[in-house]
């Protein structure tokens, strides 16, 4: 038969027997009263949540832990409140927790109820103001102008400007008075960065008298780099050198 021991517990007074010679009763009161240079007693605190009522011991290092788990903390420190939501493509109703930070609030019940959020809504059919083609936009954009961020970067890049049915002649006859070279630089850009440029602007003329605005004379060869600075008056625009025809015919004419 084996010995019992009956003790006195040196934190509670409470007395108890046990097989071996000890001074605590329980591993409650050891930790409440073990003075250890390398531990210090703990603290024995009730959950700050207040449905609950479980008592756990903290570390004297951690004296901020007011609750016994993380549930209780979710639910007490972020005071999280249910609240039912309607999704704006299926109509259901869900619920959701508001735990106090700035995210915003979800408006859908579901990936696919998000994926699906444009599937009953009113489309819209606009006229690019850039490149003039037509686009469809969602009822809430109607006020919107280009198609794309490229027609709204350059709104000129997609239109071509109407000069007159005489144009075209009147720009192959500039080139190939100037020689296919720009004025102000000299240099012999590709076909398609040779701009032609009206020395008294097209718009003081109008599409009536578009004649007078593309004569030759009015008419100066110019690369891409200068013309944009002619236009923003950094360089002086040059005069057209050459014959002194002013249509094509005539032009025609004096090279025969």
């Amino acid at each position: 038969m084996e010995q019992s021991y009956t003790c006195i517990c040196q934190t509670c007074g409470a007395t108890f027997e046990t097989r071996r010679r000890a001074k605590f009763c329980s591993r409650v009161c050891y930790f409440a009263t073990q003075k250890n240079h390398r531990r210090k007693p703990g603290v024995l605190r009730t959950c700050a949540n207040p449905g609950c009522t479980n008592t756990f011991w903290v570390s004297p290092s951690r004296t901020s832990h007011r609750y016994c788990s993380t549930t209780c903390q979710n639910r007490t420190k972020r005071q999280r409140h249910e609240v039912r939501m309607i999704c704006l493509t299926c109509s259901k109703t869900f619920t959701i927790y508001r735990d106090g930070s700035r995210k915003p609030e979800p408006l859908y019940c579901s990936r696919e109820c998000w994926r699906n959020r444009n599937a009953n809504v009113v489309m819209v059919e606009l006229v690019c103001k850039g490149c003039g083609k037509p686009f469809r936009v969602p009822h809430w954009d109607y006020r919107q102008l280009y198609c794309s961020w490229a027609c709204r970067r350059n709104p000129d890049a997609g239109r071509r400007p109407d000069y007159g049915p005489d144009w075209d002649g009147q720009r192959r006859a500039a080139r190939r008075r100037d020689g296919h070279a720009c004025q102000a630089c000299r240099k012999v850009p590709d076909h398609h960065s040779l701009h032609v440029h009206h020395i008294v602007p097209f718009d003081a003329f109008g599409i009536s008298r578009h004649t007078e605005a593309n004569l030759l004379s009015n008419l100066v060869c110019l690369c891409g780099s200068c013309h944009r600075k002619v236009h923003y008056g950094r360089i002086p625009c040059p005069t057209p050198v050459g014959t002194q025809a002013n249509s094509l015919a005539e032009f025609t004419k004096s090279t025969q």
